[in-house]
């Protein structure tokens, strides 16, 4: 399941992001670039907030011991 999810997720991104571009190109919505490239940095910023929570858990870890 986990294997499903690491694949998925950042390939449903892409495809996100290729929409937005396409609908952008043809002038059906009228959003800033920021916006239409926005999954790709909405994913790549939960990628380090999840590697951030996993360094402090890991300090915090092997402070206890």
């Amino acid at each position: 399941m986990d294997k499903i999810l690491d694949v998925i997720l950042p390939v449903l991104c892409v495809i996100t992001t290729a929409i937005f571009i396409a609908l952008k190109l043809f002038n059906v919505i009228d959003w800033s670039w920021v916006w239409i490239i926005s999954p790709i940095w909405i994913f790549v910023a939960f990628v380090y907030i999840v590697i951030i929570f996993c360094m402090i858990f890991s300090a915090i870890k092997s402070l206890k011991k």
